[in-house]
């Protein structure tokens, strides 16, 4: 049986062939329409097997015949869909009286008005099952994330805007300098170390949710892929080496350095001040 071609590319076809003047000659609303196909063909049609691409919501596919195309339709099995439907059908007769759930089927339109003349059990085709899709667990969802990807590191808002309001308001007290007594350095100390606590905070929160989800990830928590040493450990304190006291400190002084608000840096630091933010980090953790 010799296919049929597909109708709209007979159009389409026919419209390439037509000349300028032709086209100049209708009226502006077919003009305008002429045109504006003539220019989709032009950029759709610009490859060497003659289709750029193909409209997702066709349920055709334009196969090369010689130098034409063939439209043709891809179909599920026809013989199992038949049985398919038998079994579905069986089971929500009996479950009208069984109380059962029922089976929910889909209809999907098959071979325009003549479907016999797709298949002979077109009517099997066009009733596909209904799934309904499972309900998302963030929770579960969260865990995956986090055994994947880690976490990434946030300094708290409010020990950050604590620690800043107190240097401001010593600054204000100094003539705009910050005592260096023990006294004063003993307090910006503990500010230092109220950040890392909220840093260290959102690794053990972390830790908590894998915990609740052993069933899912088996004994190792993280996987092999996540490689980032400092967010492993922080996480999970067993994997913590010799090294990464220093290396979680330096991480986390570095992110002190360039916290911002806005464009503006939360804390006008040097590069001195931070290296001692580090030292402290790096005794408080090891």
């Amino acid at each position: 049986m010799q296919p049929k071609k597909n109708n709209a590319i007979k159009q389409i076809k026919r419209l390439e062939t037509e000349s300028i003047e032709t086209i100049e000659s209708d009226g502006e609303d077919l003009k305008h329409l002429k045109m504006s196909l003539l220019e989709f063909i032009s950029k759709s049609y610009a490859t060497p097997n003659g289709l750029l691409q193909v409209e997702p919501r066709l349920r055709q596919l334009l196969l090369p015949k010689g130098s034409d195309y063939m439209a043709i339709t891809p179909l599920p099995c026809g013989s199992l869909s038949k049985e398919i439907n038998r079994r579905t059908q069986a089971h929500n007769e009996l479950a009208k009286d069984r109380n059962q759930k029922f089976i929910d089927t889909g209809i999907l339109g098959i071979g325009g008005s003549k479907p016999q003349n797709v298949s002979l059990y077109a009517k099997d085709l066009s009733s596909p099952l209904y799934f309904a899709t499972p309900a998302e667990n963030r929770v579960i969802r969260a865990a995956w994330a986090i055994h994947h990807q880690g976490i990434a590191i946030r300094l708290p808002y409010r020990a950050m805007l604590a620690w800043k309001t107190w240097r401001e308001q010593v600054a204000a007290q100094h003539g705009g300098q910050i005592p260096t007594d023990m006294r004063h350095r003993d307090r910006e100390r503990q500010l230092v170390l109220d950040v890392a606590q909220g840093v260290l905070m959102q690794g053990r929160k972390a830790l908590r949710l894998l915990e609740k989800q052993r069933d899912l990830l088996g004994e190792h928590f993280l996987s092999d892929e996540l490689t980032d040493t400092v967010i492993r450990g922080l996480i999970d304190p067993s994997q913590r080496d010799k090294a990464w006291p220093r290396t979680f400190a330096e991480r986390i002084a570095t992110a002190i350095g360039r916290y911002k608000t806005g464009d503006d840096l939360f804390l006008p630091l040097d590069g001195g001040s931070l290296q001692r933010i580090a030292r402290w980090l790096e005794e408080a953790v090891r």
